[in-house]
């Protein structure tokens, strides 16, 4: 009984060990090669935001200047800023639990962000090491 309280223990506390590359992203069933790695901060997987956003079908628009993102696709335009908590989901205003932020010139949100962004179903599936996007 011992031996199975500490593998239980192990699988579950590995996820927020794991380096980013040791995850994969699956989107409605497909396997998505991005050209930027997941990213682990603390207990939480961030995910590429463009990555994820295209292979729902959505186009990501980013202006520099305003550090602006513009995410669209039929029935839903987003609008979020970096390091900022507040945007617009299809002119409503919405509140983030975290901003989106830039690592490595790409911009990152949490699953659960993602979910609220994008009206997803994102999860992490801990046997397989992946982060599974539904839409």
């Amino acid at each position: 009984m011992l031996w199975v309280v500490t593998a239980l223990c192990l699988l579950l506390a590995s996820p927020a060990r794991a380096m980013a590359s040791d995850y994969s992203l699956v989107v409605n069933g497909t396997l998505i090669y991005s050209d930027v790695p997941l990213a682990v901060e603390g207990s939480k997987v961030l995910l590429p935001l463009r990555a994820v956003a295209e292979a729902t079908g959505a186009s990501v628009q980013y202006f520099d200047n305003e550090q602006e993102l513009i995410i669209s696709k039929s029935g839903l335009e987003v609008m979020l800023w970096l390091d900022n908590y507040s945007g617009f989901k299809n002119g409503a205003p919405i509140v983030l639990t975290s901003p989106p932020i830039l690592i490595n010139d790409r911009t990152f949100v949490t699953r659960e962000q993602l979910s609220q962004i994008l009206d997803v179903k994102a999860y992490l599936n801990v046997l397989a090491n992946s982060i599974v996007v539904q839409s």
